[in-house]
């Protein structure tokens, strides 16, 4: 098998498995698979892009634009959500007498 495709087919499946990291909150699984994700690049970088793979990795681009969108937008959630349960407990009263 071609190098090249061998580093596109595991990009393509690393950024499927990623979108599905982030839409499940996953931090743990988005952090190794950002690890894997940066050495593929690099290998691809070495290798050079293939006028038969421009379409693949259009959609490499594609795909990995949407995944960084979709980690924006979970940052963003769990900020608030953070900020919503800080705020509740910041006006939450305890009696330690009873």
């Amino acid at each position: 098998m071609d190098p090249e495709v061998d580093v596109v087919t595991q990009l393509e499946r690393l950024l499927g498995a990623e979108r599905t990291a982030i839409i499940e909150l996953d931090a743990e699984k988005v952090e190794v698979l950002a690890i894997t994700k940066e050495r593929l690049f690099g290998e691809l970088k070495q290798l050079g892009i293939g006028e038969l793979e421009r379409p693949r990795l259009r959609r490499i681009v594609e795909g990995a634009r949407r995944n960084v969108l979709l980690l924006a937008h979970a940052r963003e959630l769990t900020r608030s959500a953070v900020e919503s349960i800080t705020s509740e407990r910041r006006g939450l009263r305890v009696s330690v007498t009873g």
